[in-house]
Formats: C-alpha cells, sequence, structure tokens
C-alpha cells in the first residue's frame, strides 16, 4: 500500500458517503413520525436510537454488516457499518493484515432533539440533508474486530 493510498482511505471520501441520500429520508421519516405523546414507543426519550436502527437495516439490506452502539460517553446511540476490504501484506515474510474499515454513521443528535440522559424534547421544524450525515472512519483491521466483540 502506498502512502498516499493509506491517507486517501483515512481521509478521502467515505465509500458510504453515495448512501447519504437515502439516509436523509430515512431519518427524515423517523423524525417526522416522532410523536412526543406516543409514550409507548418513545417513553420520554429521543430517537437516536430508532433512527440509528434504520440506518444499520439499510446498510445491513445493502450487504454491509451494520450494527447500532450505544455511546459511552453520553445518552445517544450511532450506526457502526463494516466495509470489507481485501487482507494486504504490508511487509515481506509477514503475515497479512485486515484492512476492512469501520465507520460511525451518525446525525448530531442536537441538529433534532433537545435534552440529556433518558429525556429527550423534539426540536421543531428540522428538515435533515446530507450535510447533516456524519461518516466518520474509525479504524481497520482485527483490533476493531476486538472492539466490538465481532468475529470475523
Amino acid at each position: 500500500m502506498k502512502i498516499r493510498d493509506l491517507f486517501e482511505s483515512r481521509f478521502g471520501p467515505s465509500p458510504l458517503d453515495r448512501f447519504k441520500p437515502q439516509l436523509v429520508k430515512l431519518a427524515q421519516e423517523v423524525y417526522d413520525k416522532w410523536d412526543e405523546s406516543d409514550i409507548d414507543t418513545y417513553a420520554g426519550g429521543g430517537v437516536c436510537h430508532i433512527i440509528a436502527d434504520e440506518f444499520a437495516d439499510f446498510f445491513n439490506n445493502q450487504r454491509l454488516t451494520s450494527f447500532t452502539e450505544s455511546s459511552t460517553f453520553e445518552q445517544h446511540v450511532y450506526c457502526v457499518v463494516i466495509v470489507e476490504k481485501p487482507e494486504e501484506q504490508m511487509y515481506e515474510d509477514e503475515p497479512p493484515i485486515n484492512m476492512d474499515e469501520f465507520y460511525t454513521v451518525d446525525i448530531y443528535p442536537y441538529r433534532y432533539e433537545s435534552g440529556g440522559g433518558f429525556c429527550w424534547t423534539k426540536n421543531s421544524g428540522v428538515i435533515f440533508d446530507t450535510n447533516d450525515i456524519s461518516i466518520e472512519l474509525l479504524g481497520t483491521g482485527d483490533e476493531w474486530y476486538q472492539n466490538f466483540e465481532i468475529d470475523k
């Protein structure tokens, strides 16, 4: 692998960027259906977990491994997507390295809801666009499978 290729895979466009229009549509549908008076569905909480579930279902239907994850820093749920890449041998006589890429796919929660913990309220009049979809590379390789306790 060349340094330029590594740089572009780390900081260049994500292979998931092409899905942003569909993700915007899914997030908007979840937001538009959000009825704060529906205690059975929302229990006084927000909709980040429902948006993350929709994103994960979408990516799984695209034959990409995806799941939701709860943040350890705040009460928030986001989506993780694995983009499978071929293994690469970086050095002669060394075992190949797993190059699968792990991405977070999310919308900043304060864009559409206010509050904290398990008490969120809907921000009114939100219309999502592709700039609201955050796709960030977490890392590559087997260490990320271990971080999420996934068997490769």
